[in-house]
C-alpha cells in the first residue's frame, strides 16, 4: 500500500508491505518512505515494490533493507550498483528516505 498523507496535515510519503496472513503482521511489514511526494513517481515506486517481491520473499526484502541501513549509515548508496539484486531494488535506492 502506498500512501503520501498521514493525519490530513503532513506529508510522509511512503510503501508498507505487509504479510497476507494475520497470523504473521506482528514485526514481519517492512515499510520505505519516500523522498518524492510526486504522485507519479510515487506509483511507479508502488510498481516496483510489487515487481521485487516476484523476485524475492518478504523476508529477503526485510534482510535486503536492514542491510541498506547499514551501508547507509557508512556512507554508501542503499543499494550499490553492482549488488547481486533485482534491478527494480536498485531503481527504488535514489528515493529511500528511510526504512522501519
Amino acid at each position: 500500500m502506498t500512501k503520501a498523507r498521514l493525519l490530513l496535515l503532513f506529508t510522509v510519503p511512503r510503501t508498507s508491505v505487509m504479510p497476507s496472513r494475520a497470523t504473521e503482521l506482528a514485526g514481519q511489514g517492512i515499510q520505505f518512505r519516500w523522498t518524492t511526494n510526486d504522485a507519479n513517481i510515487l506509483g511507479h515506486l508502488h510498481d516496483l515494490i510489487v515487481q521485487t517481491l516476484r523476485e524475492v520473499s518478504l523476508t529477503e526484502l526485510r534482510s535486503i533493507a536492514h542491510m541498506g541501513r547499514q551501508l547507509v549509515l557508512l556512507g554508501s548508496p542503499f543499494i550499490p550498483e553492482d549488488a547481486p539484486l533485482p534491478d527494480s531494488l536498485k531503481e527504488i535506492s535514489t528515493y529511500i528516505k528511510s526504512v522501519i
